[in-house]
């Protein structure tokens, strides 16, 4: 009999990365987001990815992945964070403007919000390795 070929599983790889599903639009990434470290000499953009628990609402966890604007590999990522309570919020719009994040949510798919963060209070500092 012939082998069975190997199954890919929805979302791949372990761990936070095989966690996320969705994502904001990916945007150019200022220089002071990817701040120091040997990657000044790449281009990337940035986005907001998430994943999701079971609970009664389900909770949404959101966080910022840093890529490679060239080849899309993930570079470094964010704290997990949510933006006002552990509830089911959504980022429908996502960009960087004078110094600071700024993400459209949506709660339970209505009550539009407009959230803005100084980049330097989310930090990419988390390195994904391979």
């Amino acid at each position: 009999a012939a082998a069975k070929p190997p199954q890919k599983k929805r979302g791949g790889g372990s761990g936070l990365f095989g966690r996320l599903r969705g994502s904001t639009t990916f945007v150019d990434a200022p220089r002071t987001i990817v701040g120091e470290g040997g990657l000044e000499d790449i281009e990337y953009v940035v986005g907001v990815a998430h994943f999701s628990e079971e609970h009664s609402p389900r909770h949404y966890y959101h966080v910022l992945v840093l890529l490679e604007k060239e080849t899309l590999k993930p570079v470094r990522y964010s704290r997990v964070f949510y933006f006002e309570k552990l509830s089911i919020e959504f980022c429908i719009g996502f960009c960087v403007r004078s110094g600071k994040y700024a993400f459209w949510g949506s709660r339970f798919d209505r009550d539009p919000v407009l959230i803005e963060v100084g980049i330097e209070e989310l930090k990419l500092d988390n390195v994904v390795y391979f």
